[in-house]
Formats: structure tokens, C-alpha cells, sequence
């Protein structure tokens, strides 16, 4: 018997109201007779309980096939290769436990698999939905929380440098995956219990693409993303954003964006605190100003730049990348962190 057409891979870490939520939905799902799918969900190592919130789902019968996996390591990353360790098909697709999918969702992934064999790895339109109003700072970094829209249009990304797509809803194939190394040499985490470290869906994006495989949005397969208000709050958005700076030199470089050096921690190191300063006296002159939005902002900028200072020092070893694409885009034409 051939396996699922694609794997359906939910990793969850103490969220179980909100997981039950997503299963909810995900019930929803409408495909085709010979479109077929498989749910594993990868449980974290988590204390609260969503354990029993599993069993009880698993015992529904609900979906065609359903595995639950206990991965003592804390860590998205940890999470994701427990799922791949235990998925029958040669679509992984990375859910997260708060990202409701639109009931076409599967349907559609599987038909954009088909027709274009060298995307190594894909993704839809992700919107955030609030469960209750966010602050301004809030819906000014929605980039930040994963929301992702590229347009009406399916859209394949640059072959260098560039954004990555975000890893709420993120489908590879096994074979992108094989090939380019991450799962033997992937550095970047992902969130690891309470700490807001990032990375993993850059790495991911850009290591496929550096095996030769390409990268693509498409707009028909939709998720919610659904989000508190809390994650909206200027303490929590402060912490993500130094978070993300703090991987922005690795991901750069095996973006393209940069090539690696023998100055490459200095080099970074010195941006990054340049940027800040440079970010912290700005928002200075808009708290003067009164304009309070703009201040915010700004103070998020120089978090996420002061993340990159950091990031220079944890820096992975050069042979743990791979290869440099063979030219480097113009410098106008880099991808900048956003400011």
C-alpha cells in the first residue's frame, strides 16, 4: 500500500486549549476520495494536559490516521525531526498549535506539490487573528508573528537572499529536506519551551534552496494564526524581537546575503551595535515628539539589532553551512532586517 499523499505534523508544547481548538478545525478538512493525509502530533514535553486533550482525540476516530509522539527534548526543532522520524508521506507539512487552517488547506497543498516538482519547500497565506484586540506595536509587527502574504499570485522566491517563508504552515518535501543537511545540521532551535528563540523555518527555507531545490508562496492554501493580545504587549514583542536579531548573522549567511569570513563576528557584531544606537536615538526623538507609535517601533528595531550583536557570537562553525550561492546580490538589493 502506498503512503498518505502528505503528513500533517503538529508539534505542541503546554497549549492544550488552544491545540484543542486547532484539531477542531483541522477535523474540518475537505479533500478529495484519492487525496489521502495522515495527523501526527509531536507533544513536547509538555505539563499541562495535553496528553490526555490527545488520547481523547485519538480515541474519537476522527481523522484517517493519527500518532501521538512524546519528545523529551525541548525544542521546535527537536520537535520537528521527531515528527519527520515517525511521517509515512514525502509532504511534511509543519503546523503550529495555534494556526487554524482553512478546510481546503490539505486539498490544496497536495495539488501545488504536483504541479511544481522542484518547489523543495512551500507556503500559504498566513493572516493573524486577535482573539481579542491587539495594541498598535501589536499590528505593526504582525511580520514578526509569522503573518505572511505575498499577493494574489503564486510567487517563487529569489534564489538569494530574500525573505524565507515563515514556519507556520510550512510543507516540505523529504527528498528537499534530505539534501540539504538540516537534519543532521541544523543549529537554529525554534522556540524551546517559555524562550522566544527563532530561526529554525529560516534555516529550513534557506538550506533547500542552497541544495538546489526552490522556495514558493501560494496564496490558496489560507491559515489563521490565531494569536492573545498578550503577544501584542511591548515587553513580549521586545524579547521576540531580540530573539530574531540574534539569528539574523547565521541566516544571512546561508541566505546569500553575506559571505562568510574570517571577520564575519566583528563584522556583524559592529553592525548590529551600530543599528541600535543608532535605532535607540531615534526612538529618543519620537518619545520627545510625543509620537509614541513611532518610539515603539524603534525601540523594537534597536532590540532586534542589538539580537544580531549577540548572534555574532554564536556564530556556527563555516563548515556547518552550506555551500554560498555563486554570486552575491548588489547591496542595494540585499535583504535588510526589518527596521
Amino acid at each position: 500500500m502506498p503512503g498518505p499523499n502528505i503528513t500533517v505534523a503538529i508539534c505542541t508544547h503546554n497549549n492544550a486549549d488552544m491545540l484543542e481548538r486547532a484539531l477542531a478545525k483541522l477535523a474540518r478538512q475537505r479533500v478529495a476520495p484519492a487525496t489521502t493525509w495522515e495527523l501526527v502530533v509531536v507533544d513536547n514535553r509538555s505539563t499541562d494536559r495535553t496528553p490526555e486533550t490527545l488520547h481523547t482525540w485519538s480515541e474519537r476516530g476522527v481523522f484517517p490516521e493519527m500518532r501521538v509522539v512524546r519528545e523529551e527534548r525541548l525544542g521546535l526543532s527537536n520537535a520537528r525531526r521527531a515528527a519527520l522520524a515517525v511521517a509515512q508521506a514525502d509532504l511534511i507539512a509543519f503546523i503550529d498549535d495555534d494556526c487554524f487552517l482553512h478546510p481546503g488547506w490539505i486539498a490544496e497543498a497536495v495539488a501545488f506539490a504536483r504541479s511544481r516538482p522542484r518547489a523543495g519547500a512551500f507556503g500559504g497565506r498566513v493572516r493573524i487573528k486577535w482573539m481579542s484586540p491587539p495594541t498598535q506595536l501589536g499590528r505593526a509587527s504582525e511580520w514578526a508573528l509569522a503573518r505572511q502574504d505575498r499577493g494574489n499570485r503564486q510567487v517563487k522566491l529569489p534564489d538569494r537572499g530574500g525573505v524565507p517563508l515563515v514556519g507556520a504552515g510550512l510543507v516540505v518535501r523529504r527528498d528537499a529536506l534530505d539534501e540539504s543537511g538540516w537534519i543532521e545540521r541544523g543549529r537554529q532551535m525554534g522556540r524551546t519551551g517559555k524562550a522566544l528563540t527563532s530561526g529554525d523555518d529560516a534555516e529550513i527555507s534557506f538550506r533547500i534552496r542552497a541544495a538546489g531545490w526552490e522556495l514558493w508562496y501560494t496564496p490558496t492554501m489560507k491559515i489563521d494564526h490565531v494569536l492573545p493580545a498578550w503577544r501584542s504587549e511591548r515587553a513580549y514583542l521586545g524579547r521576540l524581537h531580540r530573539a530574531i536579531g540574534m539569528t539574523l548573522p547565521h541566516i544571512w549567511i546561508l541566505g546569500g546575503v553575506y559571505r562568510r569570513t574570517p571577520l564575519s563576528v566583528p563584522f556583524f557584531a559592529l553592525v548590529g551595535l551600530a543599528r541600535a544606537a543608532r535605532k535607540l536615538l531615534s526612538a529618543l526623538k519620537y518619545l520627545v515628539l510625543g509620537r509614541m507609535l513611532q518610539a515603539e517601533k524603534r525601540l523594537m528595531a534597536a532590540q532586534q539589532n542589538f539580537g544580531c550583536f549577540l548572534g555574532a557570537f554564536a556564530l556556527p562553525p563555516p563548515e556547518e553551512e552550506p555551500p554560498a550561492p555563486p554570486r552575491l546580490l548588489p547591496f542595494a538589493q540585499r535583504a535588510q532586517p526589518r527596521t
